[in-house]
């Protein structure tokens, strides 16, 4: 028994030396105060933290030595350029109000507690944006915990939908019709589908149950095929090789947090296949009416077609019949949107979204409306919706035609201060070197903050 237990203290000593030297160890207990534009975009990310709270106690099983209560999962308490202050309940410490069923206990409740402790975790990557400095340590931490199904399910089902017609209703914007005999989800202003780039051509009744199997454990080696070259060229890059063909995850991760931000975003794309599709609002829904024996549920999608991008060829390239699919979805979170004096910001891939806020508008406020365009003909998008009564005669949409400026970022911000109002929570997708000074103006001039402030960068 004494010799077994000698065997695996060698063993678990061999298994750290070797996880040691394969991946890259921050020890660095400093704690700088985030500046510039990691600073206005931390309370965005605190607040997108809280809903990872179960992935956080690999992050602390992983980097640190403390030993945590997992009925009361831990939380970021604050973020720092060198890494994350981590707040957690000793596993000694019982807490008789814990949820049963969720395991965990309230942000609030944790933070109040008298005996909570924090624990400073350095992030594992420097020199990047802070999003990909949590999110890296996040996917090392799943890495070494072998928990690499908690990034994403085991499966992703494929959505299908038939094209029933198209028509242009701007001069670039391209409508799509589409029907389901699946549940769509429900009519929300904020749900987006990604659809892959492709048209099919199944039978009727296949389609319906038909699935894409995709095995999160082969993702490594997709990835690996990928980085395979550039591995080669590392020094022992032969060496490196022969451990990746067992621990691929791992050299993936080396490797990837030395490349550059732009190779590092492409090869990503490339592997994930987000080149290969794109994400469109569901414009619309039609639910069918329990008089008729019709079940099927109709929808609209608009897609904004400009040159020769492959979502806009895409989108010409269909027609009555075409059979399409998404693999994926997303819903927007634009509960917030209703708090006070609302500002909405959207560019032409970003209309739909908008346009379907406005004609489910609840709050007694109307919105201040923001729109971008390259060509005045797509100023008439918004013409064709079906205003509730607050909107009908009360709202006045700012136009801005991006062409005829050399700086729209500054052109968005000279409207906001026209307006002479104070912003209260704001929603916007645009450009991303767009969207960076208009969220830290709102931030720094109107006091928006996370959830408050969710403008964003849907293209590049």
């Amino acid at each position: 028994m004494h010799v077994m237990a000698k065997l695996n203290s060698i063993k678990s000593a061999g298994l750290n030396i070797v996880s040691n030297a394969l991946f890259t160890s921050y020890v660095d207990q400093k704690r700088t105060m985030l500046s510039s534009e990691d600073a206005f975009e931390k309370e965005e990310i605190l607040d997108y933290l809280s809903n990872y709270r179960f992935e956080l106690m690999h992050v602390l099983k992983s980097f640190t030595t403390v030993q945590f209560n997992e009925q009361a999962w831990p939380i970021v308490d604050d973020i720092f350029e060198q890494g994350l202050e981590v707040r957690y309940l000793p596993h000694n410490i019982s807490y008789e109000q814990a949820e049963s069923i969720q395991k965990t206990i309230s942000v609030d409740n944790l933070k109040q507690h008298k005996d909570s402790k924090i624990v400073f975790v350095p992030f594992r990557i420097q020199g990047a944006s802070l999003k990909d400095r949590v999110y890296y340590l996040f996917y090392e931490a799943l890495i070494k915990e072998d928990e690499l199904s908690v990034l994403q399910p085991s499966k992703v089902v494929r959505y299908y939908f038939e094209v029933t017609g198209t028509r242009y209703i701007t001069k670039n914007m391209l409508r799509l019709y589409i029907k389901s005999e699946v549940s769509i989800p429900a009519n929300d202003p904020g749900f987006a589908y990604r659809f892959v780039l492709t048209t099919l051509n199944y039978q009727k009744g296949d389609r319906n149950s038909e699935k894409d199997e995709f095995l999160v454990c082969n993702l490594p080696k997709k990835i690996f095929q990928q980085l395979k070259p550039k591995v080669e060229e590392l020094p022992f890059g032969t060496k490196l090789i022969e451990i990746a063909k067992k621990q691929s995850s791992i050299v993936f991760i080396e490797v990837l947090k030395r490349l550059p931000e732009s190779k590092r975003d492409k090869l990503e794309a490339q592997v994930a296949g987000s080149n290969k599709g794109r994400y469109y609002t569901l414009r619309q829904l039609y639910k069918p009416q329990l008089s008729t024996a019709d079940s099927t549920l109709k929808g609209e999608v608009d897609i904004y077609t400009h040159e020769d991008s492959p979502g806009s060829k895409w989108a010409r390239s269909l027609k009555a019949g075409s059979i399409i699919y998404a693999d994926s979805d997303y819903e927007e979170s634009i509960k917030t949107m209703i708090i006070g004096q609302p500002l909405l910001i959207c560019d032409e891939t970003s209309m739909p979204a908008v346009a379907a806020m406005l004609e489910r508008w609840q709050s007694q406020t109307v919105p201040i409306v923001i729109s971008i365009t390259n060509e005045n003909t797509d100023f008439s998008y918004f013409d064709e919706m079906l205003l509730p009564k607050l909107l009908q005669n009360n709202l006045d949409i700012i136009y801005i035609n991006a062409s005829q400026t050399n700086n729209l970022a500054q052109a968005v911000i000279d409207q906001i201060k026209a307006q002479n109002k104070k912003i209260d929570c704001a929603w916007g997708a645009i450009g991303k070197n767009d969207c960076k000074p208009i969220k830290k103006y709102l931030n720094e001039e109107h006091g928006l903050k996370g959830k408050f402030n969710r403008v964003r960068a849907y293209w590049n």
